[in-house]
């Protein structure tokens, strides 16, 4: 009897799944993704609502591993992984009900309005991303088949036109609620000097110790508050070799050097780094050469070396000629520059504009770049061509640097407003911790396992 009993039963189950399909996989899958993982207040954080951020997360983290380390393994970080996404959420929830409270949440339709547009906006930025990216198959199919299907592709990562509005009327409120904290929050005149004068001396600090260091800002346009003794600013127009012209300098430049090692080592005989250096440089050398030989092959390649640029330069002369001749017709070097320059560095700000800083003894660019920049005698000189590693040079005086601590006023706003907006941050953030102190608030990272 009892077998007839759970036979029947167990056919009766079989019918329920035959007759539902998958729809009590579907019902454990909506439980589940309700189930809490914190609580603020009383608002509940679900699981479901946290499940694309946190597979976002462990994304970006397991790609930030492989590019460091080479490995994607993140299972280490992924506790630090689920904090970092709750407490995301659990700062979202609690300006909301900051925002409820003093009855910042409500829009006008205008708000709305806005709101809308910018959503929409978003939308066309995603379906054009959709399209660039190569994510849909538009082949045979009209303008209006393919918004439909980046539409299609974009709702199944969650994208859509109601769920953009859903996220920037939360933003919307989320900068009310800043802006109420913040608001009245300014900066003086001591304050501005304060920071000023400490700017200054870490400049002065760094720099009187690294002329490399104070280059490569300027190159890259860090800000800078104190300059050092010496330095000028050129501009110059390059003309880049070809392969062929590269190779052949650099394979006499290789052999030069390597006749230096010989003659090095045949002249400091007892160290062992030189002699290990002869012996490599001279084990195709058949017969081995005299000191004097070497000494004469290396004055032969060294001519070598000067004829090659000479000729290399020589190459260049129509241009160069043309160059020379528009200046003398009183024509701008920038202009001159922009029309010939092959140097990206002087395509791009800040250098386009002030050009690169140089001193005797730099140490960010080549010799004969440095060496040429600084034998000009005035502002608006400018030199004969000379062959660099990467082409001939025709350089610019352009202007002398003052020394010592730059003029305050022509730092003044990006100085007031970057001290502004870390004032702001810290009063909201301070602001921000005493909501957190004061909630109740409950974290499950234990469920968050998808």
């Amino acid at each position: 009897m009892r077998t007839r009993i759970w036979k029947l039963t167990a056919l009766v189950m079989a019918l329920l799944l035959a007759l539902t399909g998958c729809s009590l996989i579907e019902i454990d899958q909506e439980m589940d993704n309700a189930e809490a993982v914190a609580t603020v207040n009383s608002a509940t954080i679900t699981k479901g609502e946290v499940k694309n951020t946190y597979e976002y997360y462990q994304n970006y983290y397991a790609y930030m591993n492989y590019y460091y380390t080479g490995s994607s393994d993140i299972s280490s970080q992924l506790e630090s992984i689920k904090d970092t996404v709750l407490e995301l959420f659990i700062r979202n929830e609690l300006v909301k009900q900051k925002a409820a409270e003093l009855g910042l949440d409500t829009l006008t339709d205008d708000d709305k309005a806005t709101i809308e547009e910018k959503a929409a906006g978003e939308l066309e930025d995603y379906i054009a991303d959709e399209l660039e990216d190569g994510h849909i198959d538009t082949e045979g199919l009209s303008e209006e088949e393919i918004r439909a299907a980046a539409l299609a592709h974009l709702e199944e990562n969650g994208v859509t036109l109601d769920a953009l509005i859903e996220s920037d009327t939360a933003s919307f409120i989320a900068d009310r609620v800043r802006e109420n904290v913040i608001s009245g929050i300014s900066v003086d005149d001591s304050e501005i000097q304060e920071a000023f004068d400490k700017e200054v001396a870490d400049d002065e600090s760094s720099f009187s110790s690294s002329t490399y260091l104070y280059e490569l800002y300027r190159s890259n346009g860090t800000a800078i508050y104190w300059n050092p003794e010496g330095y000028r600013t050129v501009k110059h127009i390059l003309l880049k070799m070809s392969d062929d012209q590269k190779s052949e300098l650099t394979a006499l430049d290789d052999e030069l050097d390597g006749v230096q090692d010989m003659i090095d080592a045949l002249e400091n005989p007892s160290e062992e780094a030189d002699a290990d250096a002869a012996e490599e440089a001279t084990e195709e050398a058949e017969p081995a050469l005299t000191l004097d030989e070497l000494t004469a092959r290396k004055a032969e390649l060294e001519k070598k070396i000067e004829d090659k640029k000479a000729e290399i330069i020589a190459s260049f002369s129509d241009k160069t000629d043309e160059i020379y001749k528009k200046l003398e017709e009183g024509a701008s070097f920038d202009d001159l520059m922009a029309e010939y320059g092959e140097d990206p560095g002087m395509q791009s700000e800040p250098s386009m504009t002030e050009g690169y800083y140089v001193a005797e003894g730099s140490t960010i660019w080549e010799d004969i770049f440095t060496e040429t920049a600084m034998a000009l005698a005035k502002k608006g000189d400018v030199s004969e061509p000379v062959l660099g590693s990467n082409g001939v040079h025709i350089i610019y005086y352009n202007d002398d640097v003052t020394p010592g601590a730059i003029d305050i006023a022509t730092v003044r706003d990006d100085l007031a407003a970057s001290l502004l907006s870390t004032k702001q941050d810290d009063a909201y953030e301070a602001e921000y911790q005493k909501w957190y102190s004061a909630a109740k608030i409950k974290k499950y990272p234990n469920r968050m396992n998808y």
